[in-house]
C-alpha cells in the first residue's frame, strides 16, 4: 500500500475568470488528474463546452443544479 499523498494547494494560484460569473483555479496532480476549483456567481451560466469525461465533484456552499439535452 502506497503512502505516496500529494497535497495540491489549489488556494495559492490566482483566480482565472473564464466567464462572467465564473472563475476557476487549475492543478495538475502527479497521478494526471486535474483538480479544479469553480466558483459560479447566482445565475451564472456555462454552456459554451461540452466534455465527455467522467467527471466528481462537491458544492461547498449554496446549490447547483444542471441541465441536458
Amino acid at each position: 500500500m502506497s503512502t505516496d499523498i500529494q497535497v495540491i494547494g489549489l488556494e495559492a494560484l490566482a483566480w482565472d475568470e473564464q466567464l462572467p460569473g465564473i472563475r476557476l483555479k487549475t492543478a495538475a496532480a502527479r497521478d494526471g488528474s486535474t483538480w479544479n476549483r469553480v466558483t459560479y456567481a447566482p445565475g451564472a451560466v456555462r454552456d459554451d463546452v461540452w466534455c465527455e469525461k467522467g467527471h466528481h465533484g462537491f458544492v461547498l456552499e449554496g446549490t447547483m443544479s444542471y441541465e441536458y439535452q
